[in-house]
């Protein structure tokens, strides 16, 4: 089982990958709670089981900066817990079954894994934070951040919740020049997939009409 963080800069994503417990097999057979289970255990376990907006309220990010340009260390902030979801950078999640076959296109080999995949809009659609990243990114290749991703209690909550941590990566001096291109649709694939995005606008349309009349 896979945790993938998908952070969708205008520029590029950039993923981090974690392995989930092995108590963890499947979406329709996460354990039950237990009295006596660490409270990471606990965390985790509600933390898969929550709907969306349980997992926006207590997904965080700590990053911290380790190196960088000399401006950058002079203003370097404290670590603190950051929402993942928010209104400038919201998250979406997305949950695949294991009884879900995936075949590779190059090899024929199959796999099955359950995944959990949040997808972060980090400037894709916020204009404001668009600019910040455009300014900050020509300096990313020179800045060394380690980032903890973790289950935490929510903001402004009375009630302290059990927590857990995910995973810790670090994101040293990428040079975004550099990565990998995703491949362009083919043309056939990008007009079928026109024509989807095109029938559900019309869909909305007679929906709304119905609604109207």
């Amino acid at each position: 089982p896979t945790f993938i963080a998908n952070m969708m800069f205008p520029f590029g994503n950039m993923t981090a990958y974690f392995k989930l417990p092995d108590w963890f097999d499947d979406w329709d057979n996460i354990p039950e709670e237990k009295e006596d289970d660490p409270p990471n255990v606990k965390a985790l376990k509600r933390f898969l089981l929550g709907d969306e907006d349980y997992r926006n309220a207590r997904c965080k990010v700590i990053p911290h900066v380790v190196d960088g340009p000399l401006a950058i260390r002079l203003i370097k902030p404290r670590p603190m817990e950051v929402n993942i979801d928010g209104p400038r950078h919201p998250a979406t999640w997305h949950q695949v079954s294991k009884k879900k076959i995936v075949e590779d296109p190059l090899t024929n080999e199959t796999t099955s894994a359950a995944l959990l995949e949040c997808d972060i809009d980090v400037g894709m659609s916020n204009k404001q934070i668009r600019k910040i990243i455009n300014v900050i990114r020509p300096h990313i290749e020179s800045v060394t951040i380690d980032v903890a991703l973790i289950v935490g209690t929510p903001n402004f909550s009375e009630v302290e919740e059990p927590s857990a941590c995910i995973g810790l990566w670090r994101i040293e001096k990428v040079d975004f020049e550099s990565a990998a291109v995703f491949p362009e649709l083919a043309v056939e694939d990008a007009a079928e997939k026109v024509k989807m995005i095109m029938s559900g606008m019309e869909m909305e349309e007679v929906v709304g009409g119905v609604a109207a009349a």
